[in-house]
């Protein structure tokens, strides 16, 4: 053998080894008497370990062997070096396992002098590459956020069916033309930055941003772009993935909305609670002055007194029961109306049942001067809680007797869907700044009215009616709804 040949043989071997397919070499026979490392590699078998094995029973299922037996003798009897063809065959690794391969034989030589190249080009990798790409595609098509990809200029290469229900192409409208129909004229220098991104192979994560669709509605999305790579590491395309994030607005929304309530509810709640503390405490506080009395009165009698002593003890007594006996009256019906009490509404004559309130506090101070002045009202009277109004009206005209100095006036308007009721009086009227505080429960700013529930029982009675009790510089004013049937059916 010349140093050529030799150079050449070797130049062979090592491209034999360096082939990416398992290359067996074996005679007449079918006896192995070379094995590359690819073999080794794919069929588990080292080369001392194949070599001088027959090939069909080393890595030829045994129901194949024959049949490979039979079509090495053919090739081998064809005259002159013969190329056997590629053929798809099963193979068996050391392991057992069966693995797909294309084998391709070249038959060099006749008779004794034959020898057989066989190159296996292993499918498990081609096979598995089309799987990952079946499941990929599978993937892509199933996902519920529209993947796009796009050459590095924008032309669209392929459209998913996630992105044609946001944008309202279809897959054959858009592929080929530009991504840029569904990017917002005040989007464009942000795609182009983007795309010039990609072909740097660089990468945007999650950046939010707005779509247009084909009817020309506009859709908030967040943005992921990935460079495409060839097989060289070149970019030559971009992926993009929009998720539609109208959905995820709406349930952040629904949450705020949810937490608002559930916030607004526990703070209502601790203050009703904390409300309540306060009532029961400046119920209790009420409460005992009045018992002390009955006490005091009930304990002196029982140690036995006689005359006046006696009659002035049961007057006391008289008194402060009734006192208690108000005062709890009081504090059933603010219960009642915390719980949202039902009036029951009727057809009434607002001016009679004021002049009626009117009479009886005469009766009470006939030194002082009250009258009655309306003016026009409407027709038919009004639909109101009569014993409520009156219960308004009576305390109202109650504070006045106790503070006025000569004159009382309870004046009847109409106005804006309204009737105003002013209950004023010629005396001192209100410290400043007590407008509201005068309303609160258990507050007697002169303390010479009850026990502080009047004024609050009045004003939550003319709330539950639809209208409200204020004061101003003019005195009292309890505003009532013309409306009020209407409001309450």
């Amino acid at each position: 053998m010349t140093a050529v040949q030799r150079d050449a043989r070797e130049a062979a071997r090592r491209v034999v080894e360096l082939a990416g397919d398992a290359v067996v070499t074996v005679d007449e026979a079918g006896v192995i008497v070379d094995w590359s490392p690819q073999a080794e590699r794919t069929f588990g078998w080292a080369q001392e370990q194949a070599s001088g094995r027959e090939l069909a029973s080393l890595i030829v299922p045994p129901e194949q062997q024959e049949r490979y037996r039979r079509a090495l003798a053919s090739i081998c009897n064809t005259a002159g070096p013969t190329r056997g063809g590629r053929l798809q065959v099963e193979a068996r690794d050391r392991d057992g396992n069966i693995l797909p391969v294309e084998a391709a034989v070249w038959a060099n030589g006749k008779g004794d002098r034959c020898t057989f190249n066989v190159l296996f080009h292993d499918l498990c990798d081609q096979r598995q590459r089309y799987e990952a790409m079946e499941r990929l595609a599978a993937l892509v098509e199933g996902s519920q956020d529209p993947i796009i990809s796009t050459t590095l200029d924008g032309t669209v290469l392929s459209w998913n069916r996630a992105a044609e229900d946001l944008y309202g192409f279809s897959e054959d409208e858009i592929v080929g033309q530009s991504v840029f129909l569904i990017v917002p004229d005040g989007g464009r220098a942000e795609m182009e930055d983007w795309l010039d991104q990609m072909a740097r192979g660089e990468r945007v994560r999650h950046h939010e941003t707005v779509r247009r669709a084909r009817s020309g509605c506009t859709a908030e999305v967040a943005v992921a772009m990935s460079p495409i790579r060839d097989a060289s590491g070149s970019v030559v395309a971009a992926s993009i993935v929009d998720r539609d994030l109208t959905e995820s607005r709406w349930i952040a929304s629904t949450l705020d909305v949810t937490l608002k309530t559930l916030q607004e509810a526990l703070a209502e709640a601790q203050t009703a609670e904390a409300r309540s503390r306060v009532f029961l405490a400046d119920a209790a506080h009420q409460l005992r002055t009045p018992l002390a009395g009955i006490r005091a009165a009930a304990q002196s009698l029982l140690l036995g007194v006689d005359g006046a002593d006696r009659d002035r003890l049961l007057a006391d007594l008289v008194r402060e029961a009734s006192r208690a006996g108000r005062l709890i009256g009081s504090l059933l019906q603010i219960a009642r109306l915390d719980e949202g009490e039902v009036l029951a509404p009727t057809p009434c004559d607002l001016v009679a049942l004021c002049s009626d309130e009117v009479s009886r506090t005469w009766s009470v101070a006939p030194h002082l001067d009250i009258v009655v002045r309306h003016e026009a009202l409407p027709q038919g009277g009004l639909v109101l809680d009569e014993g409520a109004v009156r219960e308004i009206l009576a305390n109202l005209l109650d504070n006045a007797r106790r503070h006025a100095v000569s004159r009382i006036e309870v004046v009847l308007i109409q106005s804006q869907g309204n009737v105003d009721v002013r209950v004023n009086d010629d005396g001192p009227g209100l410290p400043q700044g007590a407008e509201e505080r005068v309303f609160q429960r258990f507050v007697s700013l002169d303390g010479r009215g009850g026990c502080g529930l009047g004024l609050a029982i009045a004003r939550e009675l003319a709330r539950t009616h639809g209208g409200d009790l204020f004061y101003d510089q003019r005195g009292f004013t309890l505003r009532l709804p013309t409306d009020y049937q209407a409001k309450s059916h």
